[in-house]
């Protein structure tokens, strides 16, 4: 995974980095409806790997296989028989069965379903860092504008710019129903 971090918090690719002791947990990022996080794979999953740890597991081991549960309100994250790697309550609540996970070139991509549409999430974990104000402002440009584009489709959003105070995309004009 080659980012950047930028001054204001986030990598080359737009991303919410979340480290601990100096070292990358995971990456994520919010659209209208779904919170995602990105997690680098152990190299015990990646498909590189996996013929030399076949060659090395001993009588009555398995290969490592990976475990996600997520709930309303709980994300866990980790190897089957192992300690997890994450096990957080989330900063909001999502639709559990609406939400998925995927392992895709030795990274981990979790999509969470928020559960009310156009929240602005501060940070994933409860009691993990939360975006700052510069941050926070940014998406929910990108959040009012994917809503205008959604409510308004025949229109194009693509260069439009939000100045000033950016409102709630939530609570705009009404809100979303």
């Amino acid at each position: 995974m080659n980012t950047v971090q930028s001054a204001n918090g986030t990598t080359n690719n737009g991303r919410i980095p979340f480290y601990h002791n100096k070292q990358l947990v995971y990456e994520w990022e919010q659209n209208l409806e779904e919170v995602l996080i990105y997690i680098k794979a152990p190299d015990c999953l990646l498909e590189k790997n996996k013929e030399i740890i076949r060659k090395n597991l001993k009588p009555g081991q398995q290969m490592p296989k990976l475990t996600v549960t997520i709930t309303t309100t709980h994300l866990i994250v980790g190897l089957v028989g192992l300690p997890p790697y994450l096990s957080e309550d989330l900063s909001g609540k999502v639709k559990a069965s609406e939400s998925l996970w995927t392992l895709d070139e030795g990274e981990i991509t979790i999509t969470l379903e928020k559960a009310l549409k156009a929240e602005t999430w501060l940070s994933v974990f409860k009691g993990h860092e939360q975006i700052n104000t510069f941050q926070k402002e940014e998406m929910q440009k990108k959040m009012l504008l994917e809503r205008f584009q959604e409510e308004h489709g025949g229109f194009d959003f693509s260069d439009a710019e939000i100045n000033g105070n950016v409102p709630d995309p939530k609570t705009f004009m009404g809100g979303i129903a």
